[in-house]
């Protein structure tokens, strides 16, 4: 079972990353900033991030960086992709390389892009494609 933490202050991206994602083998857990997921994933079992660049409080790149420095090496090497809407394709790859993360989707976020992202990170088969 992979622990997939998504972090977006938009409810309706949350719902739709879940509904491209779903399958037996998933299991989420949601956070609205990168403050409260900070707290998650030294609570939780985590087995990849999803997080939006853009937030209130604490910015998916502040998240990442942070997470990259924790001393716990179960929360600093947990795979990340980031999500972005408000940066260009190139910007986007450049600031992945630069804090760390392992895989960039932009939004509009497509069901296959993201799926194959996290296929690639969790390691395992391709999940079936999502309906929708």
């Amino acid at each position: 079972m992979a622990a997939i933490l998504i972090v977006d202050d938009n409810p309706t991206i949350r719902a739709i990353v879940k509904l491209y994602l779903a399958g037996p083998d998933r299991e989420f857990a949601e956070a609205a900033d990168g403050e409260q997921a900070l707290h998650l994933v030294h609570r939780e079992r985590m087995d990849l991030v999803i997080v939006d660049v853009v937030m209130p409080r604490k910015d998916g790149l502040t998240f990442v960086r942070e997470l990259r420095a924790s001393a716990d090496p179960r929360v600093r090497d947990l795979p990340v992709v980031l999500l972005t809407g408000q940066l260009t394709e190139e910007e986007g790859a450049q600031r992945t390389q630069e804090v760390g993360a392992d895989a960039l989707v932009l939004k509009p976020i497509t069901g296959p892009r993201l799926q194959q992202a996290v296929d690639g990170l969790l390691g395992g088969p391709p999940s079936p494609p999502a309906q929708g």
